[in-house]
């Protein structure tokens, strides 16, 4: 897939998702079909699932945490991902943790 089409479209997607337009709707309005709109936009994603299939995070579990006061267990979970660290403290937020970090990695 041709990287000029690539940027194009996700520079579409953009557009269409900042303008509040349905996808129909915006359509009409910048000239393009729904077909080539859903085809493009498979075509990214795809292309975007295929770079993230060899990829791995590897993750690491400090002993010393277990080394707590009885019945105090220490949840801290930190995701090092590309340049920048998330630190999560507290365990009911790991959903959106998960949530976020499928976001990082369809949109990045």
């Amino acid at each position: 897939m041709k990287t000029n089409n690539v940027i194009l479209w996700k520079e579409r997607f953009a557009d269409r998702a900042a303008s509040g337009l349905k996808v129909e709707d915006w359509c009409k309005r910048n000239g393009i079909t729904k077909h080539a709109y859903y085809y493009w936009r498979r075509k990214v994603q795809d292309d975007q699932l295929g770079l993230m299939e060899n990829r791995f995070v590897e993750v690491m579990v400090n002993d010393s945490l277990k080394e707590k006061k009885a019945g105090a267990a220490d949840s801290k979970i930190i995701v090092n991902w590309r340049d920048f660290s998330i630190f999560v403290n507290d365990p009911q937020q790991i959903p959106l943790l998960a949530e976020l970090m499928q976001k990082l990695v369809r949109e990045c």
